[in-house]
């Protein structure tokens, strides 16, 4: 009798405990360290290799600037042939994409804004041009585009020094856009204009101020955004969208006021909060579109590379290392790294391996610049530092 009422209380008292901490010590995985740096260059070496073999197998098409852009800011150099003949692409076609066109600018002015100015300016006027009468931008395929351009020669561009080029006033030319895009076009297109400001470009400040105006208006209550602002299919703040609206708002205070301070814009404030409160790396937080996602994925996971893509260009222009606790580069590196492919690439449930693979590389190398007006480059390994300071 005496042993059956004390058996309860041993339970409660002893073994239960016990138990508990056995699991927590011996059965929960530990907390994941972040990458070394070692282990960063490695995957994105691998990474590339796997881009650079599907540009010479020719699989890449309407990827080309994205991936220049990739190829570039994983060490990749001006003369290697995949690099090469990316370039010569860039030049032989027409600027017809806003997508594209915003990609080229970003990849070319990285890459040499002296030598390519006039073709990083094509993009500008392209971008420019084109640009919504609402603020946004939108695909702008059917939008009458720039012809191609001869690709600069070396020994001239030598010659001049600076930028090759006086510093050019961008003006608007032609109305084409249409009434309204969505805030990821508006996102590349502002990313494109930053790189023609960049390289000495002017952009008109209508261009900035209309951008500003329509994100500003669309943002939502809670503080995030939605892909257009109207689409009732779209209609909810979500990871991805809050990423590309928040850097592009950013973006766009800073070009009508180069003493911007992104901690003083309430708005901005607001949407830093909404990543805070979301941050993942897992999903694209919030992402529920209405009927079926496409190519029958999970709704939370679509775009789910973009989306970390999008927190790099998030933590870089707005120069922070954290969302409130959370270590972002930290955090997104060990979670690619854990997910490369054995063949060195990235994709998340769906036919989006060459994007997905960009996206993954750019986060990594941390491929956004900070608002603060800096030439740009490769990223320096640390083997390479050891050397320069050798």
């Amino acid at each position: 009798m005496r042993l059956k009422l004390w058996l309860p209380g041993l339970i409660i008292k002893i073994i239960i405990p016990f138990l508990f901490f056995t699991c927590y010590f011996f059965v929960t995985p530990a907390r994941a360290e972040a990458p070394t740096q070692n282990q960063i260059n490695q995957a994105v070496d691998k990474g590339a290799e796997y881009l650079k073999q599907q540009v010479d197998k020719g699989f890449i098409d309407i990827y080309d600037e994205l991936v220049l852009l990739t190829l570039h800011w994983a060490g990749g150099k001006e003369s290697e042939p995949q690099m090469e003949k990316l370039i010569k692409k860039a030049y032989s076609k027409g600027l017809i994409r806003t997508y594209t066109s915003a990609a080229m600018a970003m990849a070319l002015e990285s890459i040499d804004k002296r030598k390519h100015f006039k073709r990083i300016a094509d993009c500008a006027q392209y971008l420019v041009d084109n640009q919504c009468r609402n603020g946004q931008w939108g695909y702008s395929e059917n939008a009458k585009g720039l012809k191609s351009r001869p690709l600069p020669k070396d020994k001239k561009i030598k010659k001049k020094g600076t930028f090759g080029q006086k510093r050019k006033t961008m003006r608007r030319l032609k109305r084409g856009g249409g009434g309204s895009g969505d805030n990821s076009n508006l996102q590349f297109a502002l990313l494109g204009l930053r790189s023609a400001e960049r390289a000495g470009i002017r952009i008109p400040k209508k261009t900035w101020m209309d951008a500003v105006k329509w994100l500003v208006k669309k943002q939502k209550k809670n503080g995030g955004w939605a892909y257009d602002g109207y689409s009732s299919s779209h209609n909810e703040s979500y990871g991805s969208m809050t990423c590309a609206s928040l850097c592009s708002l950013a973006i766009g205070r800073y070009y009508l006021n180069k003493k911007y301070d992104y901690k003083k814009d309430r708005a901005v404030k607001k949407g830093l909060q909404w990543l805070t409160e979301k941050f993942t790396v897992r999903n694209n937080p919030g992402f529920t579109p209405g009927g079926r996602p496409p190519f029958g994925l999970p709704k939370s996971t679509i775009w789910l590379y973009y989306y970390i893509y999008g927190l790099e260009r998030v933590g870089s222009i707005l120069g922070t290392e954290k969302m409130g606790e959370h270590a972002w580069y930290d955090v997104g590196a060990e979670y690619l790294l854990r997910n490369q492919k054995a063949d060195g690439h990235w994709e998340e449930n769906g036919p989006n391996a060459i994007s997905d693979t960009c996206f993954a590389i750019l986060f990594l190398t941390r491929a956004t610049p900070a608002l603060k007006m800096v030439d740009t480059g490769p990223p320096v390994r640390e083997e390479e530092k050891e050397k320069e300071e050798k």
